[in-house]
């Protein structure tokens, strides 16, 4: 792919042709600030650009054709940072198939709570060796705030295992397996300017900003657990002595208050998007792959984000989509009339501007869990008005040249 640098150094992705990719084209750089992508040609593709890891503070896609694509920009956000670093268990024995492990700060976990139990070693042991039989994913049983049991399906050689193969530690996963939560190191509680606030102290220097959301879990009081948004931050320190550590703060929600300092707590970031801008682009859409519309409708631009239904935390704070051209391939019609040119989900504030639209959807413009949406002269090729709605009520949306021309008419009366 010649753009590989220029993507790498400058966050630029331009100039370049695509053909024949089934799955995702480089329709966009996600997960950084400041990416532009222009004047691409992406052909025949599952989507143009697919984006549902990592935050994104700005990106702009502008100028770019895409032909024979199921959707050109495809937004898939809403989960949590992760790390894949698991955390070293204090220590880990046995008796019999029981596996009894330690922690070295309180591990948060209820009765069933999945668990990775992992082996850290750079020198593991060969995998036909019985002490393996510690590791693996368990429902675990606490046993107090730094200890847990678990089950093994058949006994180990050794307790404990021999510390020259082997490093045992945990993980506890988010949404996946090897999607392993975050550990704080202190989760207090203080009352600031009348209200109840919530410091959280990492272990690692956290790369939260103001206005951020974050997830807290596993706090061992409920008012703590859930997804808040970031007031403060402050950074690590390394170098001094002793070694600052870096905190975020939070507010609690009403009407909820903790009585204690938690003894335990994990936190992710929740991906969000700053500002995306899709602009000028001409995008020829395939037509629908199933005609009972059991799979999921060709679209346009998608962007959807609500995956862990947060209804404060909008995953796309401010959205623009104008001035683009959204067809078939071929100016082809689609009988089944499912695909659209935009699809919003969990948008703060969104602007659809100035589109020029040929689909056989009567309503092509729809949201859903979105804060506001201003839809404004969008039409068809003949010049007939496009209104955008909301999925599910099909309630639809103020247009505002409707308004302008509504105002004007109420100040001639």
């Amino acid at each position: 792919m010649g753009s590989t640098a220029k993507q790498a150094l400058s966050g630029t992705l331009s100039g370049d042709g695509f053909i024949g990719t089934w799955i995702i084209g480089p329709g966009g750089i996600e997960g950084g600030t400041a990416s532009v992508t222009e004047g691409n040609c992406i052909l025949n593709c599952y989507a143009g650009s697919n984006h549902d890891s990592f935050s994104t503070k700005d990106q702009v896609v502008r100028d770019n054709y895409f032909s024979n694509v199921f959707a050109a920009l495809f937004q898939n956000m809403g989960l949590v940072s992760f790390t894949t670093t698991p955390i070293v268990l204090k220590s880990l024995t046995r008796d019999g198939t029981t596996a009894h492990a330690e922690t070295n700060k309180p591990h948060g976990f209820i009765a069933g709570d999945p668990v990775a139990i992992l082996n850290k070693s750079s020198n593991p042991p060969a995998s036909s060796d019985a002490d393996n039989n510690y590791y693996g994913f368990f429902a675990v049983t606490p046993t107090g705030q730094s200890t847990f049991d678990y089950p093994m399906g058949a006994v180990p050689d050794h307790s404990p295992p021999p510390s020259q193969n082997h490093t045992p530690a945990y993980g506890a996963p988010f949404f996946r397996e090897w999607d392993y939560q975050r550990l704080l190191d202190s989760l207090t509680f203080a009352v600031e300017s009348g209200s109840y606030v919530a410091t959280a102290t990492t272990m690692q220097e956290h790369g939260l900003y103001v206005g951020e959301f974050v997830l807290i879990t596993k706090a061992s009081e409920a008012a703590y657990n859930g997804f808040f948004e970031v007031t403060h931050v402050t950074r690590a320190v390394p170098s001094a002595m002793p070694p600052i550590l870096a905190t975020f703060k939070y507010r609690f929600r009403p009407n909820e208050q903790p009585n204690a300092n938690s003894t335990s707590g994990y936190f992710g970031r929740f991906w969000q998007v700053g500002n995306l801008v899709y602009e000028n682009n001409i995008v020829d859409l395939m037509t629908s792959l199933s005609p009972s519309g059991n799979l999921a409708p060709v679209t346009g631009f998608s962007i959807g984000g609500a995956g862990q239904g947060v209804p404060q935390a909008y995953v796309f704070r401010r959205l623009t989509i104008r001035e683009n051209l959204v067809r078939h391939v071929d100016n082809a019609s689609d009988p089944t009339q499912f695909p659209y040119a935009v699809f919003l989900d969990s948008c703060e504030n969104a602007i659809v501007d100035g589109n020029i639209i040929k689909l056989d959807r009567t309503a092509p413009i729809q949201h859903t869990n979105s804060k506001t949406v201003y839809p404004f002269n969008n039409r068809t090729p003949s010049g007939a008005l496009l209104r955008g709605s909301e999925y599910g009520t099909n309630k639809i949306d103020p247009d505002l040249e409707t308004q302008v021309e509504d105002a004007l008419s109420m100040s001639l009366l």
